[in-house]
């Protein structure tokens, strides 16, 4: 699951929460199916046969990183919203537009291909339209039923990378621009590197991720290593050693600014064959 926490932390009192937006990917075949609206209930059903059946629709990080590398990703967004209790209109529109820079930002680096979200309320419908279109608003199901359609209904709102990237300047546009990682970092570099982009210490991310501190500081070398075998002009160059210290922190800085602006490089992907056979190679050289 991708989600993201929106709180209103003003001065003087306990962080409350105001916005909260999660998705999963899944698979094509449950994608498809939901595509077609047949029926309601969309966050329902992924959630029942996630818990009931042996196969679930919900893709895991080998899956994930194998249909990033390949064809892309399929997004339902399972909830989203925000508070409903904010006096003022305006700032409910600004929560939204939280939820929604976070929605983007949580999702870059991903090869998104669609995505799609069943909505309930009519201003969540408005908004979703912003971004997306709407696909049905099960009118037929209720009528194959033999009911008549309830004024109070969902809607479900979808968009491919290939409707949105039509017109670039869409706000839904930035969620489907993505590039392929340059460094293919192992699972355990990438947690190192999110972790040092929050500004953890050395001491802080051997606590977080339950290493030891040589072992972290073995995970940077693997890192200096990878990057300086694949883009040395990314690092400082000195030949004085009385800098090496100063030099040792400029490479950490370079590295993890780097990383904080190509998010490919922190995302699950399939790495080739001959990449893995390079990191075998340098793992190898640096033992």
């Amino acid at each position: 699951m991708v989600a993201a926490v929106i709180e209103d932390s003003l001065p003087g009192r306990s962080p409350r929460v105001v916005g909260f937006g999660a998705d999963v990917f899944v698979t094509d075949t449950f994608m498809k199916e939901a595509r077609t609206g047949c029926e309601p209930h969309l966050t329902y059903r992924v959630v029942s046969r996630e818990l009931s059946e042996k196969i679930s629709p919900v893709l895991r990080r080998d899956a994930i990183a194998r249909s990033n590398a390949g064809e892309g990703l399929s997004v339902i967004v399972i909830n989203v919203g925000t508070t409903r209790t904010l006096s003022e209109q305006s700032a409910d529109y600004a929560l939204r537009y939280h939820v929604r820079e976070a929605f983007i930002w949580s999702h870059l680096g991903y090869l998104i291909k669609e995505v799609l979200q069943e909505v309930w309320d009519e201003t969540d419908r408005e908004w979703s339209e912003a971004y997306g279109i709407v696909r049905t608003d099960f009118a037929e199901f209720y009528e194959r039923k033999g009911c008549s359609v309830p004024s109070y209904r969902p809607y479900l709102i979808g968009i491919t990378g290939e409707e949105a990237l039509r017109n670039p300047g869409s706000v839904a546009a930035p969620v489907f621009l993505s590039r392929r990682p340059r460094f293919h970092f192992s699972r355990g570099a990438q947690e190192l590197l999110a972790r040092a982009m929050e500004g953890d210490t050395d001491i802080a991310i051997a606590h977080a991720l339950h290493l030891s501190l040589p072992a972290v500081k073995m995970r940077w070398r693997f890192i200096y290593n990878r990057v300086e075998s694949l883009a040395p002009e990314l690092l400082p160059q000195s030949a004085n050693h009385q800098w090496e210290s100063a030099r040792g922190k400029e490479k950490r800085r370079r590295i993890v600014e780097y990383v904080r602006n190509h998010p490919e490089e922190l995302r699950p992907f399939a790495v080739p064959r001959a990449v893995n056979q390079m990191r075998l190679l340098n793992v190898a050289g640096t033992s």
